[in-house]
């Protein structure tokens, strides 16, 4: 995908059915890594995802920082889940998003701990076919993976050479590859019951 994201929301704006996709494509598997790290229901990841969507299609023409419109997608899609939970009582007395992250965690099952490791090891193996380029890149940007913390945007551009403008589209390709490698194994990001 050649095309930024100011002028994929442009030409969207103006109907042009493929930039519309282009953008589905380039930012659904996000919404949905969202929606399933606060570990929804399938229907309920589905609707707050939907509603993204729908959000974006009624605010097209007037998105202030088009480039951005990948983290306004993932605002909306977090301001969806909490008001999801408020629907549902699950009430939670704070703004503190970790909070509440771990006060709707459900409890774990006796075969978790058996599909965690199966999960980590196709994440592992599909992550191992990634260029040296992008793995590098993804455990300088994702907290959790190595021994360091998660480097910030303009460190990590710093430390791979990158201008700091292209760090954020070579962590998406990165991501999509990641994504590819995945799906040859079976795990797909879209809600089929599966896992």
């Amino acid at each position: 995908m050649d095309d930024d994201a100011t002028s994929l929301v442009s030409r969207a704006a103006g109907g042009d059915p493929a930039a519309w996709n282009a953008l589905v494509d380039r930012y659904n598997g996000l919404l949905w890594s969202i929606a399933r790290s606060y570990r929804l229901r399938d229907a309920d990841a589905s609707d707050v995802v939907q509603t993204a969507w729908m959000r974006l299609l009624e605010h097209l023409d007037r998105i202030e920082d088009p480039e951005r419109v990948g983290a306004w997608l993932a605002t909306v899609v977090r301001n969806e889940i909490h008001r999801l939970y408020r629907r549902s009582k699950r009430t939670v007395a704070t703004d503190d998003d970790a909070v509440l992250d771990a006060a709707v965690q459900p409890a774990a099952g006796p075969d978790t701990h058996v599909v965690r490791l199966e999960r980590d090891r196709l994440m592992w193996e599909a992550f191992a076919e990634l260029t040296d380029r992008c793995q590098r890149l993804l455990r300088m940007l994702i907290t959790g993976w190595g021994t360091q913390e998660a480097l910030s945007y303009r460190d990590a551009a710093v430390a791979l050479g990158l201008p700091m403008g292209s760090l954020g589209p070579t962590r998406m390709r990165c991501l999509g590859d990641l994504r590819h490698a995945l799906e040859r194994r079976g795990i797909s990001g879209e809600p089929d019951g599966s896992g």
